[in-house]
């Protein structure tokens, strides 16, 4: 019987000024049903009024790690950890979503 991989996300946040708290709320739950599903997770973030920039920075970090995962989070976004465990099960190169609620 094969072990199976789990994968390993990275978190990354850009910000132009401050994250919202339900946004925070809704990472840390993320956070906290990736561990429980034995994910591992990184997060790290970045405060920039080029958001473009500050992609560019997170990813190029992020391509340093041993994560399989990218993530971004907008600063300003309301989810449900459920959205992200779907995403990953999906075993795709690209995954994408749209958000409903801002926080």
């Amino acid at each position: 019987m094969e072990k199976e991989i789990k994968p390993t996300v990275y978190i990354a946040m850009p910000c132009y000024d401050s994250v919202k708290i339900n946004t925070m709320l809704s990472v840390i739950k993320l956070i906290q049903q990736l561990a429980k599903s034995g994910i591992e997770v990184g997060i790290n973030t970045m405060k920039s009024p080029l958001i473009h920039q500050a992609r560019n920075y997170l990813t190029s970090v992020f391509l340093t790690t041993k994560y399989q995962y990218l993530l971004f989070i907008d600063s300003d976004v309301e989810f449900e950890p459920e959205s992200v465990m779907r995403m990953l099960v999906a075993k795709k190169d690209i995954v994408c979503t749209p958000y409903r609620v801002k926080a």
